[in-house]
């Protein structure tokens, strides 16, 4: 009775066996998962022009050549990931770095639909991360080199004698609120957006004076230096 029995169960302990070893086999067969962890932290985007590498406020002079420069951090993923430079949606180019000539940055048309306001970076599992930004295009601002007094004029007066000082400035942008230094013997006088003023102080003899202009962005231009002179009586020096 006991031997039928065994015999009867025989098939059903083969049968759990079987199920045993089929689910250990699919175990061993479930790939693991993919790495989905973004590797990079952050991105940044600079500008480089001549020996300015500037993240904060990314100005670029219209009159230089110009770079916008990818950074990824940390930097060790550098060279692993892909990099997109959009306009709006448009997408302009790839790679870390985006070159501006300066004819172009001096083109409006250019200006308005070629200068990227994003960045996207990409890892090899196709994680991504972007960034906003907005590039401020500059012109500098510009003074006539006409001045008051001219290069070699003869003044009359003495300590006492207000000199008559005058300019002109432009700003090609246009709006821009310009301020002005006027330098007269290496000696620096703020006088904010005028561009006339008259000082006295000034002694018999050769003097030489220069004005510089400088618009809301940094951006500076100045005029060469003018030499005049100052005499007590008319003809005289």
């Amino acid at each position: 009775m006991f031997f039928m029995g065994k015999r009867l169960f025989a098939p059903f302990y083969a049968s759990v066996a079987l199920a045993i070893c089929t689910f250990l086999v699919a175990c061993l067969d479930i790939p693991s998962e993919p790495e989905t962890k973004n590797q990079i932290e952050k991105i940044a985007v600079f500008v480089y022009q001549g020996s300015l590498k500037d993240s904060v406020q990314l100005k670029i002079n219209s009159k230089d050549s110009s770079a916008l420069v990818a950074k990824v951090y940390p930097e060790e993923h550098s060279k692993d990931v892909s990099y997109l430079w959009y306009k709006d949606q448009k997408l302009l180019d790839s790679g870390s770095t985006y070159p501006i000539t300066a004819r172009n940055a001096s083109n409006s048309i250019f200006r308005n639909s070629s200068i990227p306001n994003r960045l996207t970076v990409s890892d090899k599992n196709k994680n991504s991360i972007s960034v906003d930004f907005n590039v401020i295009v500059n012109a500098p601002p510009m003074l006539f080199q006409s001045t008051t007094p001219s290069q070699g004029d003869t003044l009359v007066g003495n300590s006492s004698t207000p000199i008559l000082f005058r300019w002109a400035s432009a700003d090609p942008d246009k709006g821009q609120k310009l301020t002005h230094i006027l330098e007269i013997d290496n000696i620096q006088y703020s006088v904010g957006e005028f561009t006339e003023v008259r000082q006295s102080g000034l002694k018999q003899g050769d003097h030489r004076f220069r004005v510089i202009v400088v618009d809301p962005y940094g951006e500076k231009d100045s005029t060469s230096w003018q030499e005049f002179y100052i005499a007590r009586t008319a003809g005289a020096k």
